[in-house]
């Protein structure tokens, strides 16, 4: 091989690494983006290098146009190739309750579940996440821009401050009620709905600790097709085992308890004289969810709309109280802030309606969503924190439990 073909396959492999690099520091962790950065740096200047060389061997004048048009051809491949397999992750394997020890109990195992993410920024939940988003035909990113999807999802992190609160609240939630249910012989346990923690794996390991009865609880106002797609792999987990039986609970859904504990949240953060505009968002679903399965979204609809009369009966003037929709719906947080803002209104309440635990949703996406309203100085804007584990939430997923701790179990 002569020099001249050296100094050309030198130029392809770090343009190609370049691109491959480029991808990579905006998909990894915090922890390797310098890594990858430094790599990418040094593998471009090493292709850039080599234009001068190949212009130098060859002497003509028109060399270092070629080369440059090699170079960011193969940065392109490079980018695209490896934005290409950035789906291709999978969940980890459930495991297989016959595989596993365990000795037959009559206790039943409840487990709570909720679609949450990571505590840290994870690529593998991220690629989970869109890929599951892509495969219910919600999004349809080009390959050239997927990778900026992951991005965002780290710049959500770092806004939060790092970390999301979702999967410590979750457990908090679970203490919470498995002090509440201390009169029964029962294991209660947290679920999310996909990695190494979600439903199926939980209800499998259940089963590989003898427990025969499952009872999965919903913590949420609306089920999405995250938690839907969840319970469907518990319920395969679980048919492994024909003595085995699962039960789904909606816990959160239609409780005066919560919602009367909400409206009093709101009333000490503003009492109704101040006249304050209170914004109730809902989490949303996407249109095609909403068209297979109308009940579920109405239930979110309805849940937001007794808050809301409330909140009226409390003597809030009805156009000071607004519904908008974090993701997916109409009207958006923004253009009801604003229009709450047309009102007159200088101070208002922002409330997660729906949201039982804190999430990135609320610690990044509500400040954003604030911030592109472009609210005069003189407008304050208050973020109401989410549930959390109040005496009322876990007394409603507590009563739920009960009543199905003491019916029948459905096979």
């Amino acid at each position: 091989m002569n020099h001249l073909a050296t100094l050309w396959i030198t130029l392809a492999v770090g343009a190609f690494i370049t691109g491959s690099c480029l991808v990579a520091v905006l998909v990894a962790p915090r922890r390797t983006e310098a890594l990858f950065a430094v790599v990418g740096v040094l593998a471009g200047a090493t292709a850039l290098t080599t234009v001068g060389a190949i212009k130098d061997s060859t002497g003509r004048p028109d060399a270092p146009m070629y080369a440059i048009a090699f170079l960011l051809g193969f940065a392109g491949g490079g980018y695209a190739l490896t934005s290409t397999s950035l789906l291709r992750g999978s969940q980890p394997p459930v495991p297989t309750p016959d595989a596993l020890d365990g000795h037959a109990s009559p206790a039943p195992c409840v487990v709570l579940c909720r679609c949450v993410e990571p505590e840290t920024y994870s690529f593998t939940a991220t690629a989970r996440m869109l890929a599951s988003l892509v495969e219910d035909g919600l999004i349809e990113p080009p390959t050239a821009t997927l990778p900026l999807l992951f991005f965002a999802q780290k710049a959500r992190y770092r806004f939060a401050g790092g970390s999301s609160p979702s999967l410590k609240d979750l457990k908090a939630l679970s203490d919470g009620v498995r002090d509440a249910l201390r009169e029964f012989d029962i294991r209660v346990d947290w679920a999310t709905c996909s990695g190494p923690d979600r439903l199926a794996s939980k209800v499998a390991s259940a089963l590989a600790q003898g427990h025969r009865r499952i009872i999965v609880v919903d913590l949420s106002v609306c089920a999405g097709l995250s938690y839907e797609r969840a319970a469907d792999e518990a319920t395969r987990a679980a048919a492994s085992n024909p003595q085995a039986t699962i039960e789904f609970v909606p816990a959160l859904q239609q409780d005066d308890a919560v919602l009367r504990m909400l409206a009093a949240r709101i009333d000490a953060a503003s009492p109704p004289d101040e006249h304050a505009g209170v914004l109730l968002v809902a989490e949303g679903q996407p249109r095609e969810h909403t068209e297979s399965d109308p009940e579920s979204s109405a239930r979110e609809l309805a849940f937001v709309s007794r808050l809301r009369m409330m909140l009226a009966d409390s003597g809030r003037p009805e156009e000071s109280i607004r519904t908008a929709w974090a993701e997916w719906g109409e009207p958006d947080i923004t253009s009801e802030l604003r229009h709450l803002a047309a009102l007159g209104h200088e101070r208002l309440i922002v409330v997660p309606a729906t949201r039982p635990i804190e999430s990135l949703a609320t610690r990044a996406d509500l400040p954003a969503a604030i911030r592109a309203a472009r609210l005069d100085a003189c407008v304050g804007v208050t973020i109401m924190p989410a549930w959390g584990a109040d005496d009322a939430v876990t007394a409603s997923i507590a009563g739920a439990i009960r009543n199905a701790l003491r019916g029948a179990p459905e096979r």
